[in-house]
């Protein structure tokens, strides 16, 4: 969905048509409809220009930013809409992708999610989303434990055993989860015990590991 008809929902189009700025609202949400982004853009940024900080402008620059892959237009419109609309948890679940895309500090984009978690409806699909993302932020940097509780979470509210695709993306992200720490395992039982001699292709003989020697070869 894009953000557009998220913001509509709630938020009028009264400050749009007060400004004179509906016929450009009209073609740019047309222009999406049709797959030109860069036209989506233009008319978003024309909107602006006529009510400037407007929700809705900016979620049309938003969709046009994501669906032009402008990342860092896209990451700069979201922070804007997000201070316009911060009740909006959809908002936030973008501006973490977007910090994400951008190399954002890890902190701000972990803050992105925690933030939509605040303020999404239970059982929605951007709280979904949000757990999702926060289980892959986790994974990431070596985390799983904590990425199973994210993931344990996604999947009691979307119903046990995978069922739909929103269950489905949960028990795909628990899989990489436990493989991430099966390949952990598999490196530590791949270390050799002391007793064991291991061929060193460097010196043409081999070498005796000491007991708290990782064998990989450097």
């Amino acid at each position: 969905m894009r953000l557009g008809d998220v913001i509509g929902r709630w938020i009028g189009k009264v400050e749009i048509v007060l400004a004179g700025a509906d016929e450009d609202l009209r073609e740019g949400q047309e222009a999406l409809a049709l797959g030109d982004p860069m036209r989506a853009r233009a008319a978003a940024h024309r909107v602006l220009d006529r009510a400037p900080d407007s929700p809705i402008g900016l979620a049309l620059l938003a969709d046009a930013c994501e669906a032009a892959h402008l990342d860092a237009e896209l990451a700069m419109t979201l922070e804007d809409l997000a201070r316009r609309a911060p009740s909006s948890a959809e908002v936030w679940v973008r501006l973490g992708r977007a910090r994400r895309a951008t190399n954002g500090p890890t902190e701000d984009v972990r803050d992105a999610f925690v933030r939509a978690l605040a303020v999404a409806e239970s059982g929605s699909e951007a709280r979904h989303e949000a757990l999702l993302e926060l289980a892959d932020l986790d994974l990431a940097h070596g985390d799983g434990a904590r990425a199973e509780l994210w993931l344990d979470r996604a999947v009691d509210e979307k119903g046990a055993g995978g069922r739909g695709p929103a269950g489905r993306g949960a028990t795909a992200a628990r899989g990489r989860t436990r493989s991430q720490g099966a390949a952990r395992d598999r490196r530590r039982d791949s270390r050799v015990p002391c007793a064991v001699l291991c061929p060193n292709p460097r010196a043409g003989g081999f070498l005796m590991p000491s007991p708290t020697q990782d064998t990989r070869w450097h």
